[in-house]
């Protein structure tokens, strides 16, 4: 195992061969869902209303992320496929879409040219463990990206970007 990055006593991980990524909280487990329900239809500072939106179908870098914007105070809600994206941006209006590419059912390109079509504006944020990280969130028009494994903080200043607490 690799250190990935270290917040608030969690160390976030990922496997030697970075593939999937998750958080080990002292003490116990956490529920990746529990912002979700909670908060999912709270109103963030500024403008800007709605949760963020995580879409990735592998469910331990969902899990991670979820909890990094949870301890961060972000509310948020999650997709496992881009369907399921679909499906949330219609239901939660979403101010921010953190978008995998590489997913069963409808791809990220699919998911981004749906919100298009739909006259839907959401800002997307590329996530990808592709070397083609930049190229890719170029094609669908994207805010920006993040290259997998990506820094904690990285994160975080790509979300500030768009959604300053």
């Amino acid at each position: 195992m690799h250190r990935w990055a270290q917040r608030g006593g969690i160390e976030y991980a990922d496997t030697a061969t970075y593939e999937h990524f998750y958080a080990r909280p002292p003490g116990g487990g956490f529920d990746p869902f529990a912002g979700e329900r909670a908060r999912s239809q709270e109103v963030t500072s500024g403008a800007t209303t709605g949760p963020i939106l995580i879409v990735d179908d592998d469910r331990a870098i969902l899990t991670t992320i979820a909890e990094i914007l949870e301890l961060e105070g972000y509310p948020f809600i999650t997709a496992g496929d881009g369907a399921e994206a679909l499906r949330q941006v219609a239901a939660a209006q979403p101010c921010l879409v953190l978008l995998d590419m590489r997913m069963p059912v409808l791809n990220g390109w699919e998911v981004a040219r749906a919100l298009r079509e739909r006259g839907i504006a959401t800002p997307i944020v590329v996530m990808t463990a592709a070397q083609d990280a930049r190229l890719w969130s170029e094609q669908i028009d994207a805010a920006g990206y993040l290259a997998k494994p990506f820094d904690l903080d990285d994160l975080l200043d790509m979300i500030a970007r768009f959604l300053p607490l």
